[in-house]
């Protein structure tokens, strides 16, 4: 225990202020490279939340079940003929609407 507190005693008596001041300086560099890190994927994290709100072109289908209830659906990635065949028999579709973005 006294060779362990001598050696900590050698170490503190050999570290002088500008070993420390380097530490801080290479700390605060190191930090500021995170943070600037940090505000880049939060910039493009926030870019693509707003590509998603951005809204698509394509159809709205109103669908009409067997039970009576109607469901908008928006394809966007299909085109509607293919929608519409994947749709299941007890199904019908009452109306279809492009909707055109500028």
């Amino acid at each position: 225990m006294i060779k362990l507190a001598n050696e900590i005693i050698m170490f503190a008596n050999s570290i002088d202020d500008n070993f420390v001041n380097e530490y801080k300086y290479k700390l605060r560099r190191q930090r500021e490279k995170q943070k600037k890190i940090d505000r880049i994927l939060a910039d493009q994290r926030e870019a693509e939340k707003n590509k998603r709100l951005i809204p698509k072109q394509g159809f709205i289908l109103l669908i009409r079940f067997a039970n009576g209830t109607c469901k908008f659906t928006y394809p966007t990635s299909l085109h509607v003929e293919q929608k519409i065949y994947k749709t299941k028999s007890s199904m019908e579709i009452i109306n279809k609407l492009f909707i055109c973005l500028r």
